[in-house]
């Protein structure tokens, strides 16, 4: 039995074991080294079993075989509470003995290591991997990192075709390795002969809550089909621009799911671009206008069955109160501009009177009588007309 091993020099106790060479690579090392963190020779030898499990454990994730694959179209990824974690796990541990009905000891399962304990008889099937796990968990081990609990959660989704994000999935691993463990033993009472009612039962009863299934996935970038089919001779460039804004939206949202949008989405949009200093004409008719316009297409082509900005009205208005209204230059003012005008030798000097008599619109005098002004001059004004 490996022992502890004690740094000439420190005296602390390691962990050390040899990596198998073909898994070498895999692994990225050519041992296993744990600090133990203490130099008491009976503690170290309790924390070097413990640090035993959490070798096992990769070693085994190392020998597992490939996860099979799906289509990524195929998997919808979907958000999901500690409530409907704890609905898949209990669907896994029925997966499982579903799975192993007809053989439920197969002869892989049997173990000439794990020694006898609560997992089970060293002759009986699952014995070693239900030892992985306690020892797996007794290491503190995450349970996303462990062979076989990574091995039969993969298969699991892949076959009911649902995605978990990353922390998502790391928290089901938790939720499913008491699961698992709970399947193998009650394929081990099978074993011996016992079909009683599984302990497991109380945990995972019938009358559970459904636990979350993939549902069909729609696109927010793939709307624009919905809304070309509708229509006859699209333009491209109408096109192209409104497909670009159902990109920004979705990138501003951080998913690409329609099902999942709301009009509170819609609004927080507006808002957000409202940050960016776009103009209220420019948020209307070309941000909300179009996204409002495909999804009221996609309903219509039944491609949603609810359009979340049915009855929104959102449109930003323009405050017009805060432009200072042009007015028209005085007299006294029209004719220091032309004064001014005499003075120069350039082109300035005949276009300012050009300007002046033909009616221009940059200086202008009250009155309908006289003729209007228009110069530009370099002479500076205080007026809002200037």
């Amino acid at each position: 039995m490996a022992r502890p091993w004690r740094h000439p020099k420190t005296g602390k106790l390691y962990f050390r074991k040899a990596i198998p060479e073909h898994l070498r690579k895999a692994a990225g090392m050519r041992e296993f080294k744990r600090s133990l963190n203490t130099s008491d020779a009976r503690e170290g030898r309790k924390r070097h079993a413990a640090i035993a499990g959490e070798y096992d454990a990769l070693i085994e994730r190392l020998e597992a075989p490939p996860l099979p694959t799906v289509e990524a179209e195929q998997v919808q990824t979907i958000a999901v509470t500690p409530g409907d974690l704890h609905a898949l796990a209990g669907d896994l541990w029925r997966w499982l003995l579903e799975r192993y009905a007809a053989s439920p000891a197969p002869p892989e399962t049997f173990s000439k290591t794990a020694p006898n304990g609560p997992w089970g008889a060293t002759n009986e099937p699952w014995s070693g991997q239900r030892y992985q796990l306690q020892q797996a968990r007794r290491a503190r081990v995450p349970a996303a990192d462990q062979g076989i609990v990574a091995k039969f959660v993969g298969e699991f989704l892949a076959e009911r075709r649902i995605g978990l994000g990353a922390g998502d999935r790391r928290a089901f691993c938790e939720a499913a390795r008491d699961a698992i463990d709970g399947a193998l033993g009650d394929l081990q009472r099978r074993f011996r002969g016992d079909l009683t009612d599984s302990p497991m039962l109380a945990r995972y009863p019938e009358g559970r809550p459904n636990a979350p299934q993939a549902r069909p996935s729609v696109k927010i970038t793939g709307l624009i089909d919905a809304w070309t089919k509708g229509r006859e001779n699209v333009r491209q460039r109408t096109r192209d621009e409104w497909e670009r804004r159902l990109r920004q939206f979705s990138e501003f949202l951080g998913h690409d799911d329609a099902l999942a949008v709301t009009g509170k989405d819609l609004r927080r949009w507006r808002d957000h671009l409202r940050t960016k200093n776009y103009k209220a004409k420019t948020i209307n008719e070309s941000c909300i206008a179009p996204l409002k316009a495909i999804f009221a297409a996609a309903e219509a082509e039944d491609v949603l069955k609810v359009n979340p900005f049915a009855s929104l009205k959102i449109a930003l208005k323009e405050d017009k109160t805060k432009e200072k209204p042009r007015r028209p230059y005085t007299e006294a003012e029209a004719v220091k501009l032309l004064k001014a005008a005499r003075k120069r030798r350039d082109a300035l000097r005949w276009l300012t009177w050009l300007l002046a008599y033909t009616g221009a619109r940059i200086c202008q005098r009250r009155g309908n009588s006289d003729p209007p002004l228009a110069v530009v001059a370099g002479v500076k004004l205080t007026h809002p007309g200037a």
